[in-house]
């Protein structure tokens, strides 16, 4: 379910949110209730849980005030800058993410990246119906906005409070900006419990599946501004097939220019 994060800047409950995809995911979803959280180092950007110089050379230059001496009884201290960078580039691995796309209207730019058939899907809902959809999940889901910087330059907003391990997951590169994304963040490893009664971290992830609610979670659906007629209808049945009474919009953006 959704829990809050006071490292995270969680938007309003009233705010409009969009996720693009293609057809197939959105049967996906609305046949297993699952949303997929692939891990952070699957979404394609290699900076993503990178942490931004500024940060890394702090804690490198005050690693003896922010851990205390018997710190040094378990770890090298002299091997412990290394260690620590191999911790943070392992996060990747461990904490899973859905982004979302804030803004009021649709994004040209994000139906051609992420609709790669005729047929897209644009999910259209609000933060606060995010939350509630997410009630039968048994997991802690974290939302947050995210904060776009220059990982060389920037030092970050929220430098050493709450759970940075996951706030990091909120930076992204400048160049990234026409996303205004949200994020949904969940933290893994999951824990497998083995014949001697011992649990055991299982590390290989791909992802977690998340269950969510499609009648709470689906506000509007909208389809790629070059869908047909009756490839719209097809999505219309599949609605129906489902028992989802949603409307189906045409994407605005597919509307005929006025000269």
């Amino acid at each position: 379910m959704y829990k809050e994060h006071l490292a995270f800047d969680t938007p309003a409950d009233d705010v409009k949110i969009w996720r693009y995809m293609d057809f197939l995911k959105f049967v996906d979803i609305i046949n297993r209730n699952k949303l997929f959280f692939p891990t952070a180092d699957r979404l394609g950007d290699p900076f993503e849980g990178s942490y931004p110089k500024a940060y890394i050379d702090y804690f490198n230059s005050n690693i003896d005030k922010i851990f205390i001496p018997s710190t040094w009884d378990i770890i090298d201290r002299d091997k412990a800058p290394k260690q620590f960078k191999s911790a943070r580039k392992y996060a990747r691995k461990i904490v899973a993410i859905s982004c979302w796309n804030m803004q009021h209207e649709e994004s040209a730019a994000l139906w051609k990246i992420y609709t790669n058939t005729i047929v897209g899907i644009a999910i259209q809902t609000t933060i606060g119906k995010l939350k509630e959809s997410l009630k039968k999940e048994i997991r802690d889901i974290h939302i947050g906005k995210v904060e776009y910087i220059d990982y060389y330059s920037d030092f970050p907003s929220n430098q050493l409070t709450g759970d940075y391990v996951l706030k990091v997951f909120l930076y992204k590169g400048k160049s990234y900006e026409f996303e205004s994304e949200v994020r949904m963040i969940i933290r893994l490893p999951e824990l497998k419990k083995d014949k001697e009664g011992n649990y055991k971290i299982i590390s290989k992830h791909e992802g977690y599946e998340v269950t969510i609610n499609p009648e709470i979670l689906i506000d509007n659906i909208y389809v790629s501004p070059t869908c047909e007629k009756w490839e719209k209808r097809i999505v219309e049945e599949t609605l129906l097939r489902y028992g989802l009474v949603k409307k189906v919009h045409q994407s605005k953006l597919g509307s005929s220019p006025i000269f």
